[in-house]
């Protein structure tokens, strides 16, 4: 199996990492975090990759891990629970009960004091850190449920949800309302780009596509990979 790190713009495939060993599930997740690394989900544990030569420069034994933007708290599902802890410790420092999850993962807003936790019968925005007791420290509904990913835009003003149905839908993050639906590709893999309105996804005939979050408009699209890309 390969890893094919690619520049959007021209496009081309800067570099490729052939991870040896523990295979990629369906619907892994590949992702920049904000210090560059790279996040690969495999077998039960998310790996830290160093992007140049692959690496592996941390290891965390859960199936959905979120890192922080700043790299120093993991976000992760255990059972039922979502918990968090400090990257040099295991202990758990917050964790809240949200039900059953299937397949998308947790993930930070860019200031990383909130958390979209999708689940099989809701989404939910959670402040792990606010002070107990309500109303800090209540979740809010936000969007469908059952999704295959999630994402905060960079200004952190509104929330992506991909759905199995191939639309992924923008919400404003204050107030749980619905902005715009966006027709989609089959696909497991969904990303907001650093910068600007657009999103990626990856899709099951082998491309990437770039779409303008505004308008819904595909803006370019290349075969990414002899495979699924994730």
């Amino acid at each position: 199996q390969t890893i094919r790190i690619w520049d959007t713009a021209r496009p081309r495939a800067v570099r490729t990492i052939v991870e040896a060993g523990k295979r990629l599930l369906r619907g892994s997740k590949l992702i920049f975090r904000a210090d560059g690394k790279l996040q690969v989900r495999a077998d039960r544990e998310v790996r830290m990759l160093d992007p140049v030569d692959g690496r592996v420069l941390q290891v965390v034994k859960s199936q959905r891990v979120a890192w922080s933007r700043d790299g120093m708290h993991a976000a992760y599902w255990n059972g039922r629970e979502v918990c968090v802890r400090h990257r040099d410790d295991p202990a758990v420092l917050t964790r809240r009960e949200f039900g059953k999850t299937t397949f998308a993962r947790i993930a930070w807003n860019p200031r990383d004091d909130r958390l979209v936790v999708p689940c099989d019968d809701a989404t939910w925005i959670w402040n792990p850190f606010a002070k107990p007791g309500p109303p800090h420290a209540e979740p809010t509904k936000i969007g469908n449920r059952r999704l295959l990913a999630v994402w905060w835009t960079p200004d952190g003003r509104r929330v992506g949800q991909a759905t199995w149905s191939n639309h992924v839908r923008i919400y404003d993050a204050a107030t749980s309302e619905k902005l715009r639906t966006v027709s989609v590709a089959r696909g497991f893999g969904h990303e907001p780009a650093p910068r600007g309105t657009r999103f990626v996804t990856g899709t099951q005939d082998h491309f990437l596509r770039v779409y303008d979050e505004a308008s819904g408009e595909l803006v370019k699209e290349w075969i990414a990979h002899g495979g699924r890309v994730l």
